[in-house]
């Protein structure tokens, strides 16, 4: 039995689980890009769209490498169209399958890349934990290269509540429940803030927490419990208000921190302020317009490794007011921590039926 800290009203109580694979430090790290369903090592182009009657949710997509616009849509006629996109390499084949999360059935479209878009099969997977449960934790939480479904639960507003990770393992098909996270303030729990920030291959579990809970905009502190070891950092990065991006912007295998400003201000110069893993200064970046809660005005975040590098790319897509071609605008990360290479620039769409909506990046923001 391996004892742990576990964050609760700000102060450290232990709580003993059977985790004993989370400090196997063997594991190999590989940068794979997020989102890459053709697995040549780059993110694709990914949108979604949905209709309403009857409700369907669409996955729009195009690989980074076509030199054509046109997208191409499947159709998620199974669930809600509330329900949320996210993707993960179950497999561990290095292409990203496509996961459509909602509150009953929660499904994988398993399918080997944009060549069979047309009809993939589709694989349900159970899972009994939804709700208003976050699934854009899932990740690797075991080293073996595959990803493992998982939820952050963190659903009461009342101060003294318990935060929880649950996991189903891929190696084992066991759910594992982590109590990391709390609600410090009346209306205010813990923010997930997934992530490998030791670099050993598993994310890690770590929350993001207001330092003055009764300010919106409070500076904001970052609970990481480390996976090879069992060791907490406390890291101090951004504010209240910012947007969280999950990214590894210097390559060498650590999330790095990253938070974006300005995003939900009407045509706001947008500034993303990323803390490399090496400790050393966070650059300053501006990149992208805000947007207001209508989403038509502005760009949505939309990080990932365009090119291939293993780092990730500063990237937004700008919401066009019609259903018409819209472009990705994309900064690329250097080599060197705090350089970037020049922009690139891909056009996209339109989507169908009803217009391009969001990149499925969105779960990769917190």
């Amino acid at each position: 039995m391996i004892n742990f800290p576990t964050l609760l009203l700000g102060v450290f109580i232990f709580a003993s689980f059977a985790l004993f694979a989370i400090f196997d430090v063997s594991a190999q790290v590989t940068n794979r890009a997020v989102l890459d369903t053709d697995g040549d090592g780059r993110t694709d182009l990914h949108l979604s769209t949905r209709a309403f009657s009857p409700e369907k949710l669409y996955w729009c997509s195009r690989p980074i490498t076509n030199q054509t616009p046109q997208l191409g849509c499947v159709e998620f006629g199974i669930g809600p169209t509330q329900g949320i996109l996210l993707g993960a390499d179950f497999e561990n084949d290095a292409d990203t399958e496509m996961v459509f999360w909602g509150l009953a059935p929660q499904v994988i479209f398993d399918g080997p890349g944009f060549a069979a878009m047309g009809s993939p099969p589709f694989q349900q997977t159970p899972f009994r934990y939804g709700g208003d449960d976050d699934p854009t934790v899932t990740a690797d939480y075991t080293g073996d290269g595959k990803a493992d479904f998982a939820v952050f639960r963190c659903r009461s507003l009342n101060a003294g509540e318990q935060c929880y990770w649950i996991y189903r393992s891929s190696g084992t098909g066991q759910d594992i429940w982590v109590a990391w996270g709390a609600v410090t303030f009346p209306g205010r729990p813990d923010i997930a803030a997934p992530g490998d920030y030791d670099g050993d291959g598993k994310s890690d579990f770590a929350v993001r927490r207001f330092q003055n809970p009764s300010d919106p905009n409070s500076q904001q502190v970052f609970y990481i419990l480390r996976s090879s070891d069992g060791g907490v950092e406390y890291r101090f990065f951004g504010l209240g208000q910012d947007r969280f991006v999950k990214g590894d912007f210097d390559g060498d295998g650590k999330t790095d921190l990253c938070a974006v400003r300005n995003t939900g201000i009407d045509g706001a110069q947008i500034y993303w302020f990323i803390r490399y893993s090496n400790g050393g200064e966070a650059s300053f970046v501006p990149w992208g317009l805000g947007r207001n809660m209508t989403g038509l005005i502005g760009d949505h975040l939309a990080p990932g490794d365009y090119n291939g590098d293993g780092r990730t790319d500063i990237a937004v897509w700008r919401h066009p007011v019609t259903n018409v071609a819209s472009v990705f605008y994309i900064l690329p990360s250097s080599a060197t921590p705090g350089g970037f290479g020049s922009p690139i620039y891909e056009q996209v769409g339109p989507c169908s039926p009803n217009g391009c909506e969001k990149p499925v990046a969105d779960y990769l923001v917190h």
